[in-house]
């Protein structure tokens, strides 16, 4: 049977608007691809730059600080100065939009300079300081003010836990970490940390999230310096210095002590007192470190290097004979004068007595040629080569300069200027055999870890004397310290104590000449005598309740050393005997150092109380005399003295050979030299003015 197919034949599929939609979809979609497959290389390929550059600066601040400050110590590692972080307040202007507003709240928190900090703002960096180094308190309550684009991040700042103790010693450093003064500044090199960058990361809302990074120490923090300071000696020195400069009512002062075997420092200490953690509180004059800075002239403690000298050269012996001429001298038309009033004398009673007669005739023996040559070898007129900034030279003049008077003047210690650190380097040459040794201030160099960088050895400079002669000297400068010497108020009981005091009268500027007044008391030695630990100098600067070195000065150098020498394990080797209060009077008397020959009055009256005779007095002819001199020899005569005008004098009243008595007053005029007159040839009972009178009153700087 066949079958019939009854289905009817399907028409051809013709295209339909259905098709064209999906092609239409399909051209869009691959167009879409294409832009954004563009886009993607614009932002990725072409604009990778710009766009990381923008995400950096939304997200990190990049902060370029200091690593960590090396730490100062003292020679038993004790910490004198340290570094620790403390919060900075920082911006970035970018992400302010209302500078102004932003500044007031600054401005009202921190009380800083609302101009300065707004136009910092409106620069737009992507970083400026606000304020740097705020208590922790400020930083907290910044960080409460949720400003936006003001953060706070650490940074080192220094730190003196001792304040004011050997202040001036170690200097400070500024807020940037660099050293600006003394030890601070001297070994900024070592002391100094590496720079670094610190990256800041912030979330979208600026939100701190992390500040920091990884820092190494041990490359990046600066050495450890090690000082040859002594934290308790320093203390001690400052101690009782200020406590003899309140009694005594002095205008200030300032001790050495150094150990002579070594030439180290272990204490430098002056007054005003410098505190380092508050140094914009202080003036300029209170940072520098007045024993490698300041200059004086010596007086009597200028006579043990003198009389060293005379023993080294052969010139004289411990048994030499002088003439004490019971007192007095006449030196040209000048009077020398001691206080002890003997006819004869010992070189080693010449040190003990602290006589200038015996100091001249003893200068006199040596000449002026060995004389500068040894002043020079024990370190006078030449920087010691301490390594720090600012140290001076003093003054010892050429040998070929010097007259007679030079000669005597010098001999016991006016004309020339020295330094407080020279006469103690000085001193310890005496104490450890003869050697000049280089003063050391640091002993070594140490990284972060604790390793030896660098050491600094201690360096002998010269042999200055003989080891016999050193030993010779230092039995002069023990019978100082014994009964009938000028220094018995330096005996440290338990110990014998070798030293010389010192009373030197200061130049007055405004006199042009020495003052009648104002001394700078002293006293150098060294303890034990017969095995020296300390060499110290110690200097009151114009005491008004006493003024000898013996009164003054030696207090201070016992004080130290009763409290020093336990601390460095020394051990007395002598009876400790009390003083009876005849001896300590006695002992008063006679720690009396002559004025300088330049101030020894030709009429004694001069030196009376008010109401006494004056002796009557020719005037001398001054025509040609500069004004230093004349003021100088009208002290001498005792009278007042009128000037007018500059230069030298051109005229006097009254004239010369006139006869005066009581307080009359010597009138002189001054002109510039090319309005001199001839000076006139000097009467036969007068002679020329002396060459003290010409030396430069800046030989005697005040300390």
């Amino acid at each position: 049977m066949r079958r019939v197919n009854t289905r009817r034949p399907s028409a051809p599929v013709e295209p339909g608007p259905r098709k064209d939609r999906i092609l239409i979809l399909c051209v869009a979609l691959g167009l879409m691809i294409v832009s954004i497959l563009g886009r993607a290389f614009h932002l990725q390929i072409s604009r990778h730059e710009d766009f990381e550059k923008r995400s950096t600066g939304q997200h990190l601040t990049k902060l370029e600080v200091r690593a960590e400050r090396g730490a100062i110590l003292d020679r038993n590692g004790q910490s004198l100065a340290v570094s620790a972080p403390v919060p900075s307040v920082y911006a970035v202007p970018s992400e302010i939009a209302d500078e102004r507003g932003t500044t007031a709240r600054l401005v009202e928190l921190l009380g800083v300079e609302p101009n300065r900090i707004l136009a910092r703002l409106q620069k737009k960096n992507e970083f400026a300081w606000i304020e740097r180094q705020v208590t922790p308190a400020l930083a907290r309550e910044v960080e409460a003010l949720k400003l936006p684009g003001i953060y706070l991040a650490n940074e080192p700042r220094r730190y003196y836990p001792f304040l004011g103790t050997g202040g001036a010693v170690l200097g400070f450093a500024g807020l940037d970490g660099k050293g600006l003064e003394g030890v601070e500044r001297d070994f900024d090199a070592y002391l100094q940390g590496k720079a670094y960058v610190l990256d800041t990361l912030r979330d979208a809302r600026g939100r701190q999230l992390l500040v920091g990074g990884y820092l190494p120490e041990d490359q990046l923090s600066g050495s450890t310096v090690v000082t040859t300071l002594d934290l308790r000696i320093q203390e001690i020195a400052e101690r009782s210095l200020m406590k003899q400069v309140a009694d005594m009512g002095a205008r200030g002062g300032f001790v050495v002590v150094m150990e002579p075997k070594t030439g180290d420092i272990v204490a430098f200490a002056q007054t005003p007192v410098f505190n380092p953690n508050v140094f914009t509180e202080h003036s300029p004059g209170d940072w520098r470190n007045r024993p490698i800075t300041d200059t004086l002239e010596p007086g009597s403690t200028i006579k043990p290097f003198l009389v060293a000298a005379a023993l080294d050269a052969g010139k004289v012996t411990p048994e030499t004979i002088l003439d004490g001429h019971k007192g007095a001298w006449q030196f040209g038309r000048k009077l020398i004068k001691d206080v002890h009033a003997v006819g004869s004398m010992t070189t080693y009673e010449v040190v003990q007595f602290s006589s200038n007669i015996g100091a001249v005739q003893v200068g006199q023996r040596l000449g002026k040629e060995l004389y500068h040559s040894y002043l020079r070898a024990f370190g006078f007129g030449e920087p010691t080569g301490i390594d720090m900034a600012g140290e001076v030279s003093g003054a010892v003049h050429p040998a070929s300069k010097w007259g007679q008077i030079h000669l005597a003047t010098i001999s016991y210690g006016y004309g020339l200027s020295v330094t407080p650190l020279q006469m103690a380097r000085a001193m310890a040459a005496i104490a450890n055999g003869g050697q000049l040794m280089r003063p050391r201030i640091v002993s070594e160099i140490r990284n972060a870890r604790g390793d030896v960088l660098e050491t600094f050895p201690p360096r002998i400079t010269r042999r200055v004397l003989s080891e016999a002669t050193a030993k010779q000297i230092g039995q002069a400068l023990h019978m100082v310290t014994l009964k009938g010497g000028t220094g018995g108020r330096a005996v440290v009981p338990g110990f014998k104590v070798a030293g010389k005091t010192g009373t030197a009268y200061k130049v007055d500027p405004l006199l042009g000449g020495y003052s009648h007044t104002k001394v700078a008391s002293s006293f150098v030695g060294f303890v034990p005598a017969d095995d020296p630990r300390l060499v110290m100098y110690v200097l009151i600067d114009e005491p008004t309740k006493a003024q000898y070195g013996g009164v003054v000065a030696a207090p201070v150098f016992r004080m130290i050393a009763q409290e020093a020498l336990p601390h460095l394990g020394a051990r007395a080797t002598e009876p400790i005997v009390a003083q009876t209060t005849d001896e300590a009077a006695h002992a008063e008397t006679m720690t009396v150092d002559e004025p300088p020959l330049v101030l020894e009055p030709s009429a004694e009256a001069w030196w009376n109380p008010a109401g006494s005779a004056v002796a009557r007095v020719t005037v001398p002819d001054l025509r040609g005399a500069e004004l230093a001199s004349v003021v100088r020899q009208a002290a001498e005569l005792g009278v007042d003295l009128e000037v007018t005008g500059a230069g030298v004098v051109v005229e006097q009243r009254p004239p010369t050979g006139t006869v005066l008595g009581g307080r009359d007053t010597l009138v002189v005029k001054l002109a510039l030299p090319g309005h001199v007159q001839p000076r006139l040839a000097h009467a036969d009972n007068a002679s020329p003015p002396s060459e003290a009178e010409e030396l430069s009153a800046g030989g005697g700087a005040t300390p």
